[in-house]
């Protein structure tokens, strides 16, 4: 709204990285140092995808890479963890590892109060349809899946972050805060997810990928992976209406008017003359009522 810079993740104001114990060590990846290992720091996609790749060193052919590919004119990145014999550091035992996310939502809107009302956290279970959602106007809240989940989103009022499982996560606990000073940012969002590792294997591989972007319709649908349930439809009946009515019309006009106040106002005018001969009965309907209404309080005094 100030015409700054849209940020939605901001390395400085999160924590984004693995947990594990190594050598009876606690470790946090996010407080070590990666590296891009061709020396690159700034990629810039102009034709086909550009990958980036970091690495964090522990011992002479011990190490993890982070490697995020982008493609042009689109908000989803792959995001891949590659580990090349951390089996010798992480126990073998273990099937699963901790990812953190923590992350303090910007305030991007003027009218803090009412963001605050539709950022919240939702997450989707693996082979279910429906999504899940922390309710946005609590203070703070916690939950803890012990099932698999196919992905996380930090979302807010009109974009969202989300992070998304190739395969699948083992579960999650999130919570959310929300915050008195709402100058920068509005809530904190954590979640430790649990996500699937094989100790026994020499070189181990995590595909995610990441969403940053704007909650539109028919851009979270065209991924296939239940993110436009992000969007807010209503029940059943206005959920069908909205979603073969209501958006369809918004995008048909949207392609020739570029003004949201104009199109709402053309909406509302078609609405309201598709609903006419509804509205002309129920006023036909109250009209006749006022008129008989004198003769039926005249035969009640009778």
């Amino acid at each position: 709204y100030d015409s700054t810079d849209l940020i939605l993740f901001d390395g400085d104001s999160t924590r984004f990285g693995f947990n594990f114990f190594a050598q009876n060590r606690s470790i946090s990846t996010n407080r070590l140092f990666f590296r891009p290992t061709d020396g690159v720091r700034h990629i810039r996609v102009t034709g086909d995808d550009a990958s980036l790749r970091l690495r964090l060193e522990a011992d002479a052919g011990v190490y993890m890479d982070y490697v995020y590919t982008m493609r042009k004119d689109d908000y989803m990145l792959d995001f891949r963890v590659e580990m090349v014999n951390m089996n010798r550091l992480i126990g073998m035992n273990q099937s699963t590892v901790d990812f953190e996310w923590l992350m303090f939502v910007p305030r991007q809107e003027k009218g803090a109060d009412n963001e605050n009302n539709y950022t919240t956290i939702y997450y989707k279970y693996l082979n279910d349809e429906d999504v899940e959602n922390f309710t946005p106007t609590k203070a703070s809240q916690q939950e803890k899946v012990a099932t698999k989940l196919s992905w996380i989103a930090f979302k807010q009022q009109f974009f969202t972050s989300v992070l998304i499982a190739e395969d699948h996560f083992v579960n999650a606990e999130m919570t959310a805060e929300k915050l008195t000073d709402v100058t920068r940012y509005l809530k904190q969002y954590q979640a430790v997810i649990g996500v699937p590792y094989d100790g026994k294997s020499a070189e181990y591989s995590i595909p995610m990928r990441l969403y940053f972007g704007p909650i539109h319709y028919q851009t979270l649908r065209s991924y296939h992976e239940d993110l436009e349930k992000l969007v807010p439809l209503g029940g059943t009946l206005v959920s069908w209406i909205n979603k073969y009515v209501i958006i369809p019309i918004f995008n048909w006009l949207s392609s020739f008017i570029s003004n949201y106040g104009i199109i709402i106002l053309i909406m509302t005018i078609l609405i309201k003359m598709v609903l006419l001969p509804l509205t002309y009965k129920t006023y036909m309907s109250t009209a006749k009522t006022k008129v008989l209404k004198p003769f039926i309080e005249e035969i009640n005094r009778k």
